[in-house]
């Protein structure tokens, strides 16, 4: 971070299997990973990216961008934007924080997440 004068103390950059093990809310997340592991790692993701903060997915194969799309809508993002070279294709959402009782995350209501991402991960194209 110090070559590119990035102060540490406004950023952090994580390796690693990041979502499970973090307890802390951030306005922007980038996954550059395949398809089935952004499918795994969404729900995850919703709980660390705070109101109104900004996701963007890319590595994912041009044939499965509507599979992570749906996916995403269904766990209470806008998808802002979409991009595409060559194969590959990047998405960008902004999570609407939808809340319960409690102040708590929920999912939306609508098909269940879990269901469809088993139907969706066996028949994403994972190369």
């Amino acid at each position: 971070m110090e070559l590119n004068n990035v102060n540490p103390q406004m950023f952090r950059l994580t390796t690693g299997n990041l979502v499970a093990e973090i307890n802390e809310s951030f306005s922007f997340i980038a996954a550059n990973i395949f398809t089935h592991v952004i499918l795994e790692l969404l729900q995850d993701v919703s709980r660390v990216l705070t109101d109104e903060g900004v996701l963007v997915c890319s590595g994912i194969i041009a044939e499965n961008k509507q599979f992570v799309i749906s996916a995403i809508e269904n766990l209470g993002f806008e998808i802002l934007e979409t991009a595409a070279k060559d194969e590959w294709v990047a998405i960008v959402g902004r999570h609407k924080g939808i809340e319960g009782g409690s102040g708590t995350r929920r999912r939306p209501i609508g098909r269940d997440y879990a269901a469809a991402k088993d139907a969706e991960c066996g028949k994403i194209r994972k190369d």
